[in-house]
């Protein structure tokens, strides 16, 4: 008996640890896919002749599609305990979106070729996070790999694009439809290689209601620092115009890309290390410090080059804070409402970067410093709460403890 209760356990660990894999190759070709067109996106915004107020549009209203299709998402696949179908659909929908980019010429139809686009992202996002925590439990190190398969597919598709329009001297339409071999890659991957079956939860389907009113109330705190956070957390495209506005060569955009995601993959690597050894607490509290930092080196730039270490900044916050944010999220989560977790997370986070976009774009629309100003305060103004809020947990847990 308990010999054939080991081998079932070491059958279920190993499909969880194929799922694992087939699961992270998505990630890497649709981020591929993704940063081939985010990369020359801001460059397209420019030949259209859009105004910072109106690329502040489209980046706030597909930013909220994105988030609030993930919170959906989420929220149906714990509904139904099924994630792989969801997943596929998603990645379909990405295929197409990314071949639709060349029929965009002007602000309507990118607008909505932006929105269908993150739509689809954010589809397949919250059922794939789900299923990434249910492969690793309280593995830490699987939270930080996701996204270090994330960073390294910007990091090709950034190189990728830049050679093709070096080397290649492709246009920026070619770059969108070279960009949708990735997606159907990823698409193929999702369709056919991942087993449901052997990672979903057993179980009654739930309601919405039941999974929301046993949200840990440590996760809706939470949730308010992260919207703090979300809302200094604006488009990468404004660094880029800024970039271009000192003098940096289109052909070179690539390159900033690509150094933003190196620092967020090394980041991520040095995340995955250490998370099992120091406190998630303080990994996220230097993340924190990092974006503050970021932004108040782009206050003070005025050459392009000085614009670098606030990439590199950048992409350390972004690396080191995803892993935290996904760990912290899954460890207070029940596995019953997992995705739905993930979910509020993303709708909360959709409304703080709808709000920072158009607010970056109006007072970029004055001056540029002044929205990296907003966000450097508003970081701060995170980093404060979130000390609270560590706080508060400690000593509630030490009250606990003491009465125990």
């Amino acid at each position: 008996m308990t010999s054939s209760h080991n081998e079932t356990a070491t059958y279920v660990e190993d499909a969880k640890s194929r799922s694992s894999f087939w699961l992270i190759l998505i990630v890497f070709f649709s981020t591929v896919a993704t940063m081939m067109v985010t990369t020359v996106l801001p460059s397209y915004f420019n030949l259209l002749g859009l105004t910072y107020e109106q690329i502040g549009r489209i980046e706030g209203w597909a930013a909220f599609v994105a988030f609030f299709s993930k919170f959906w998402s989420g929220v149906f696949s714990d509904k139904i305990r099924k994630r792989q179908q969801i997943v596929a659909l998603g990645a379909a929908l990405s295929v197409l979106s990314k071949a639709s980019f060349t029929l965009a010429t002007g602000y309507a139809s990118i607008l909505a070729v932006q929105v269908c686009d993150r739509f689809a992202k954010g589809m397949r996002s919250c059922p794939l996070d789900a299923m990434i925590s249910d492969c690793a439990g309280k593995r830490k190190r699987s939270y930080g790999l996701k996204h270090v398969a994330f960073f390294c597919g910007s990091i090709f598709g950034s190189y990728l694009t830049f050679r093709l329009l070096r080397d290649a001297h492709l246009g920026i339409k070619s770059i969108f439809t070279v960009a949708a071999i990735p997606a159907i890659v990823a698409s193929f991957i999702a369709s056919n290689k991942l087993n449901d079956n052997k990672v979903q939860l057993e179980g009654e389907k739930i309601s919405l209601m039941y999974a929301l009113k046993n949200i840990d109330r440590y996760l809706w705190r939470l949730y308010s620092v992260l919207f703090l956070l979300m809302f200094a957390r604006f488009s990468i495209s404004f660094l880029i115009l800024k970039s271009i506005s000192l003098g940096t060569p289109i052909a070179s955009i690539p390159r900033m890309f690509m150094l933003y995601d190196c620092s967020a993959a090394f980041a991520a690597l040095f995340w995955s290390a250490v998370a099992s050894k120091v406190r998630q607490d303080l990994l996220f509290k230097a993340a924190l410090i990092a974006h503050i930092m970021a932004h108040c080196v782009l206050v003070v730039a005025h050459q392009s080059w000085i614009l670098y270490s606030s990439i590199i900044l950048a992409g350390i916050h972004i690396g080191m804070s995803q892993g935290s944010i996904m760990f912290m999220i899954s460890s207070h989560a029940k596995p019953f409402n997992r995705a739905t977790a993930f979910s509020i997370y993303s709708l909360v986070a959709s409304v703080g970067l709808l709000l920072s976009n158009r607010i970056a774009g109006l007072l970029s629309s004055y001056n540029p410093s002044y929205a990296f100003l907003c966000g450097a305060s508003l970081s701060a103004f995170a980093l404060l709460a979130f000390t609270l809020l560590e706080k508060s947990r400690s000593n509630r847990e030490g009250q606990l403890l003491n009465v125990s």
